[in-house]
Parts: structure tokens; sequence; C-alpha cells
């Protein structure tokens, strides 16, 4: 079992920064997220294990006193080490300076980690233990976590003397080029009735070819890949949205919405709408999660 910690925080009108939530997981080895997207920017803070995370080609391998960010939109995979799973807190957020303020901290693919003194670390360390504990109830706290989140991010600005990036790319090949194709079609194009034949047709090659390299690459059929996409992100929009699922099942192409509860509930056990439910409870609680 995973043990993890989770806060949401209301929604406010501020639009330069927001705080969207943040949260405490202590992975279970070879614990992973994605392929999928988010729709905000996530940064995580590795407090002790580690593990890699995949962008495009580039694998980055991530261990103890590092950052790692996801950026809004883009196609990634992270998984926690067999022998040594990292344990993580991460904060959530978006706004209009967002990308400004990332930039000038210097992420942006391919930089994406960084490491940070013990020093600092501890720091953040403290910060982000606010954050998971404050309640979110009042203007006065709304303010508060927003000015931590101001501070944290500023903490991370010490990175530069001490950035640690270890970025370990592939050769570039033809075919590995055809499999990244096929990943942006997927991300494109998962929300319509996409098939291995569709994305075959689009790259002008043959279906069993396409198949065959994307499988030797990725380690997984792209026919699989594709639902676990859309699985991924229906995950995503049941955690962040108020869309029914009726709605997320059509969004993220599937058939039907009954033949998406029978396709999540074989991923999770549980129903999309019991899914909800627990992802929502676990507001300002530790709970245990599959």
């Amino acid at each position: 079992m995973e043990l993890e910690k989770l806060n949401l925080y209301r929604d406010t009108s501020w639009n330069d920064i927001k705080l969207r939530f943040c949260g405490h997981s202590e992975c279970l080895p070879l614990h992973s997220y994605g392929p999928g997207t988010r729709p905000y920017y996530l940064m995580h803070f590795v407090l002790s294990g580690k593990g890699h995370l995949v962008v495009n080609k580039t694998e980055y391998l991530i261990e103890e006193k590092q950052i790692f960010l996801i950026e809004p939109d883009q196609m990634v995979f992270y998984q926690a080490d067999k022998e040594n799973p990292w344990t993580y807190s991460w904060v959530g957020f978006n706004g209009k300076l967002a990308p400004y303020f990332m930039h000038r901290l210097g992420f942006g693919y391919p930089s994406l980690t960084k490491g940070l003194s013990t020093e600092v670390f501890e720091e953040i360390k403290d910060l982000l233990e606010i954050l998971i504990s404050i309640k979110n109830d009042s203007t006065k706290n709304d303010l508060y976590t927003n000015g931590i989140l101001l501070l944290l991010l500023s903490k991370v600005g010490t990175f530069i003397e001490n950035s640690k990036e270890l970025p370990e790319r592939k050769s570039r090949q033809n075919s590995e080029s055809h499999v990244q194709q096929a990943i942006s079609i997927v991300e494109d194009f998962y929300g319509r009735g996409l098939t291995v034949q569709y994305i075959a047709d689009k790259l002008n090659l043959n279906r069993s070819y396409l198949s065959e390299i994307f499988s030797k690459q990725m380690g997984v059929p792209l026919k699989k890949y594709i639902l676990d996409f859309r699985i991924t992100q229906s995950e995503e929009f049941l955690f962040t949205s108020d869309w029914s699922v009726d709605y997320i099942s059509q969004i993220c192409g599937f058939s039907s919405p009954s033949y998406f509860s029978k396709i999540f509930k074989e991923y999770h056990g549980i129903s999309p709408t019991e899914y909800r439910k627990n992802r929502h409870k676990r507001e300002r609680q530790i709970v245990l999660v599959k």
C-alpha cells in the first residue's frame, strides 16, 4: 500500500500564480504515473529514495534532495525505484505568470530537474509541511498559503549554485522518431476514435512495423499505450474537475460510459465515481491507496 497525504485548496480569484493542491507520497517499489499529462505545473521534492522521469526521449535519474517539474500538457512517465523507492512531496499550481517564473528559475524542457543544498532543502520541507497541514477555510489562510507558495519558489531559486541535472538521452534513430510521432498523435487525438491503424496511416507506416518498433522502445503495445493514456487522463479529470463521468468518458475517447466504467474498474478495482469520492476524501487526511 502507498501512504499519501493530500490537501486541496479553494479556488480563488488570484490569477498570477494560483496554488491548486499539495501532497506527500511514500511510494511503493515501481509505483508509477503515466504516460499522461497534467493541466498545471506539478513540482516534486524528493525527500528520500530515487526514481526516474521520462519526457519525450529524455530520461532523468532523480535522487534525494532533487526537484523535478512536470510542465502543463507535457507527456510524462515517472516511476519509483524498485530497490529504493522515492518519497516525495509536491505542489500543483498554475496562473498567467507561472510560465514566466518557471523560466526565470531555469525550468523548461529539457531542464526539468534541479538539486538543492541540504540547508535549503530542509527549509523547503518545513514549508511543505505547513502547506499540507493548513486548513483552507478562510481568506486569511488563502493569503497565507499563496504566500507560502511564493516563499517556497524563492527557495527553489537557490538551486543555481548547486544544479544537478542528470538527463540520460537515448540514441536518436529513425524508429525512435516514428515512436515519438506516434506518442504525439496519441496525445492530440486520444479523445477521438483513435486506433493503431489510424496512427500508422498518419505516419505512412505499415501497422505491424509500427506496432513492433513501439513495443520494442516503449515496452508496451501501442494499443495498450492508448488505453493507458486515456485512463490516466480520465483520472486527472475525475480529480480536478466536476465534469460528469459520462462527459469524461466521451472526451477521453471511450465508446460509451458503460465501457469506460468497465475498463476503469479493471484498472482500479472501483468505479470512476468511487475513485472520485476516494480521491476527494484524501483532503487533509492520510489515506491508504492501492
